[in-house]
């Protein structure tokens, strides 16, 4: 099985500004990467490009295929976390990383930020912190700029 572990926190914490950073340092070490992103609200598609168009027409699945990236669009009803790792296991990626799934039996890292909390959510298998202020925690505490420290982090609780 491939290794899980997910980037949580609360609305507008950072988590993906988190997730960008540690997806340059990961790719930089050599590994291959999946995200799968969990959003609680419902998705919607502009008129930017001709693959939302199509999907915004109604169409229930829409693949825009390229050389080097395939896209695809699906009308479905939200699956358990389980049904998407399914379809990654013979990706040959190293490691998947969700944003969201707080709920979920994998690994996570809490990102907090003084603006939003500063009171972590106590999630079971939680193993670090990503703060922009000084928080006394039982599990180490990183910085937003700490990047690689908190990759080895990280490698070090996921990879064998």
């Amino acid at each position: 099985m491939i290794p899980v572990i997910s980037i949580v926190g609360r609305h507008d914490s950072g988590k993906t500004t988190l997730l960008v950073s540690l997806l340059g340092v990961l790719q930089a070490r050599g590994l291959k990467i999946a995200v799968i992103k969990h959003s609680h609200h419902v998705l919607t598609f502009g008129d930017d490009t001709d693959t939302d168009l199509l999907f915004g027409a109604g169409a229930q699945a829409v693949y825009t295929v390229s050389p080097d990236v395939t896209l695809r669009y699906r009308r479905q009803a939200e699956q358990p976390p389980d049904s998407y790792l399914e379809e990654l296991k013979d990706s040959g990626v190293d490691i998947i990383i969700t944003e969201g799934y707080k709920h979920e039996r994998f690994f996570k890292i809490e990102v907090l930020r003084r603006d939003i909390a500063t009171e972590s959510m106590g999630l079971p298998g939680t193993i670090a912190h990503v703060s922009d202020f000084l928080m006394e925690s039982p599990r180490p505490v990183f910085d937003f700029t700490a990047t690689e420290a908190l990759c080895d982090h990280i490698l070090k609780h996921v990879l064998p």
